[in-house]
């Protein structure tokens, strides 16, 4: 499994944790809830780094450049 992969992974457990609105389920303790956000945004900003670099790479073969990307 990849590293971005992995973090997806990891994202999903973090998230069961949760209601399907993304709330705490009754009886979850505000610290405990906001260490699990934590981890989730923790989990957003490294499958950003894993996967950007290669996002970048991708697009350079395409003979795109990073400016052409957000136009």
């Amino acid at each position: 499994m990849d590293p971005v992969n992995r973090c997806w992974r990891a994202q999903s457990k973090l998230e069961a944790k949760l209601t399907d609105d993304g709330l705490p389920p009754k009886g979850m303790r505000n610290r405990t809830f906001e260490r699990i956000q934590d981890k989730i945004d923790a989990l957003e900003i490294r499958k950003d780094a894993h996967f950007l670099p290669g996002f970048y790479r991708l697009a350079q073969r395409l003979g795109m450049s990073p400016e052409d990307l957000f136009k």
